[in-house]
């Protein structure tokens, strides 16, 4: 982290824009789960790439549900389904009043989903919240006819197939053939992202967060993990080097809760290993947790780590601030502010109290929230630095009153 390449500050951007949008088309509206093109051409789209047409038609000036618009971090968790199985448009104007009339629709807002030759195959009601809208959509697509689709696809080639072959797991799974979704969801583990670095990046967190909810529906996938797990830590141990092998393991661990692991694994590779480097950026809080303090801090220079942080998130767009987890992910303004909060009690802890004073000046003109504060005061107090405790104090004292 001390001497972070310019182009890996690149592809670390690229990829967290990616994982928003699983396939971004060149129509669609940047950092938004619509497009705005036709719906001839959408309808288009969706036969090439397999999926069906989704279409929201609103009433003439009324403002667009927000997760439309101004989707956060976790509408876009919960968009993923819409994003990767449908070509979704947004009609107005002249195209609305087409689809108005082609459809019979006598009800605005209105939620249409269609088949690739423009048949209707279901009607939602609207206004709808974001929920109810995934619960349709998941409805709809968990039908045998989905599975078959989505095997055209895979068979058709064209298309990158690891993106395919995790539809088709979520498919089977919402289908409830669970070996058959555990099967292809060890397939993108062992192939997908072993061998496809975009893919890798794009999809590790969702691909994973999929995985574990069929884990919990189904005992021998979570097996599964950890037999995967184990497997693939010798092979770490055998081979220190492979970054992404480090990456989709930390990833996993993350995922079954056992952060204890990688960080195990880290502390038993070579100091100049690939990997350990890798496992070190997962084990970071929980070193710091463990109060490994000046271990961490000669790994990492605060206020550089910092500027980085902030670079990426402010790339990457205000949509993925907030949200649950969101101090996990990369490029958001909650993972800076979560990463240099740590960093933070860390200085304070080895008697840096001007370094650490002028992080905190830095992460609050950066990002002030509240939990942003509840961090720095947690990071505070475990240092055990007074005079920092004093700073902080005087620093969120409210001011006095002004008197008239």
């Amino acid at each position: 982290m001390r001497n972070l390449p310019r182009l890996l500050l690149g592809i670390l951007l690229i990829a967290t824009l990616v994982q928003a949008i699983a396939q971004a088309h060149p129509d669609h509206a940047f950092g938004k789960p619509l497009h705005f093109i036709s719906l001839e051409e959408a309808r288009e789209l969706a036969e090439t790439e397999y999926r069906i047409v989704f279409v929201y038609v609103g009433r003439h000036g009324e403002k667009t549900p927000d997760f439309f618009e101004q989707p956060d971090w976790n509408d876009w968790i919960m968009l993923d389904l819409l994003v990767r199985e449908t070509v979704g448009i947004m009609a107005g104007g002249t195209q609305a009043n087409e689809i108005v009339e082609q459809y019979g629709v006598t009800k605005l807002p209105t939620v249409l989903l269609l088949n690739t030759d423009g048949t209707e195959r279901r009607r939602l009601p609207a206004p709808i919240s974001l929920a109810e809208l995934i619960d349709e959509l998941r409805r709809d697509l968990s039908g045998e006819d989905t599975v078959k689709r989505i095997r055209r696809a895979v068979a058709g080639g064209g298309l990158r197939e690891m993106y395919i072959r995790e539809r088709l797991a979520q498919a089977l799974m919402r289908a409830g053939d669970y070996p058959a979704a555990c099967r292809e969801y060890l397939w993108c583990l062992n192939d997908g992202l072993r061998q496809d670095l975009t893919y890798a990046a794009a999809r590790r967190r969702l691909f994973l967060k999929g995985f574990l909810q069929l884990a919990m529906l189904y005992p021998p996938a979570r097996e599964a993990l950890i037999a995967w797990r184990s497997a693939r830590e010798q092979e770490l141990r055998d081979n220190p080097d492979d970054h992404n092998l480090a990456r989709n393991w930390a990833a996993v661990n993350a995922c079954l809760g056992d952060r204890e692991h990688t960080l195990a694994l880290h502390d038993a590779l070579p100091e100049r290993a690939k990997a350990r480097h890798i496992l070190f950026t997962e084990s970071m809080p929980l070193m710091i947790d463990k109060r490994r303090y000046r271990e961490v801090l000669n790994r990492v220079d605060p206020t550089r780590a910092f500027r980085q942080d902030c670079a990426l998130a402010r790339m990457r767009g205000r949509a993925y601030n907030e949200g649950d987890g969101a101090e996990f992910e990369r490029g958001t303004r909650s993972y800076a502010a979560a990463r240099a909060a740590a960093l933070v009690e860390a200085l304070g802890a080895v008697g840096k109290t001007d370094e650490a004073v002028a992080l905190i000046q830095r992460i609050v003109k950066f990002y002030d929230t509240p939990r942003v504060r509840g961090w720095l005061d947690e990071g505070v107090r475990r240092s055990g630095d007074e005079k920092l405790a004093e700073f902080w104090k005087s620093f969120t004292k409210p001011p006095p009153p002004q008197t008239p």
